[in-house]
């Protein structure tokens, strides 16, 4: 008889119990990104919180997750959702990358709840890029909005595209549409050059560089307004420019940046 020591059964007792990672989710959308039709097809998809009727996505999107907002709203009572939500809140988005039978060939938890595979894919360099919406809205506040990456689903990886930092550092490239925050493609329709626009609070400030962890910040430190440039490199990356103007502020409320303010 081989006995298994009591720790090793509870090592091999949790590893059993993992959930998946699709657990609870179902296919929101699906667009095929390569080889439609052939042994090579491939298609991208976004699962979502099963509980997620279209009802309940439509005033989600945009706006607040909140279930006790949520189901508050007019024909949207719930009382079986409402417990069901009490006890495991919404999960959030899956995005994974399938062949043409459906066979899994790599995933990616998303952010927040809600995702959105944008269509068309836009021209890139030689080649073709999908962007990849990740709505983290709230409802309220100044930078909390729809998040968007890109990617080319090679090698059957999923890997967003990256800038690199001028220290050398390389970040995946997280664009944002919110009250403060925003961004074009330049010209539009083409994932080569993207002008954003943030404004935000001087962080460069001395009383907010002097602050020790769990502080507030000073709730009158001046603003400033961030131009950026991301450039498509043509080698796998974006590179970064910025330019900012101090004693400055900006919100979706008001027109759109002149292009000259953007850095080359």
């Amino acid at each position: 008889m081989v006995v298994v020591p009591l720790a090793l059964c509870c090592v091999l007792a949790a590893c059993s119990k993992h959930a998946p990672p699709d657990e609870g989710l179902a296919v929101h959308q699906t667009v095929t990104v390569a080889g439609a039709g052939t042994p090579g097809e491939r298609r991208l998809e976004v699962l979502e919180d099963a509980r997620i009727t279209p009802a309940l996505r439509t005033l989600m999107w945009g706006g607040s997750k909140d279930p006790a907002w949520l189901l508050a709203q007019p024909g949207m009572a719930d009382a079986a959702l409402a417990r069901s939500l009490a006890e495991t809140g919404f999960r959030h988005a899956l995005l994974r990358l399938v062949d043409g039978k459906g066979a899994v060939l790599a995933d990616r938890r998303l952010d927040c709840e809600l995702g959105e595979i944008a269509e068309p894919a836009l021209p890139q360099g030689d080649g073709t890029a999908w962007g990849i919406g990740d709505d983290c809205s709230t409802g309220e506040g100044d930078f909390a909005g729809l998040v968007t990456r890109f990617l080319k689903p090679a090698g059957d990886k999923i890997r967003f595209e990256t800038y690199r930092e001028p220290d050398g550092r390389e970040l995946e490239l997280t664009l944002v549409t919110a009250e403060r925050i925003a961004w074009h493609l330049v010209p539009h329709g083409e994932a080569n050059l993207v002008h954003e626009v943030s404004s935000h609070p001087d962080f460069d400030d001395p009383r907010f560089v002097a602050l020790k962890p769990g502080e507030a910040p000073p709730a009158d430190l001046p603003w400033v307004v961030d131009y950026l440039t991301y450039r498509w490199d043509g080698a796998g990356a974006w590179v970064k420019a910025v330019r900012t103007e101090k004693e400055a502020r900006w919100s979706a409320d008001d027109e759109w940046p002149e292009g000259e303010r953007f850095p080359e």
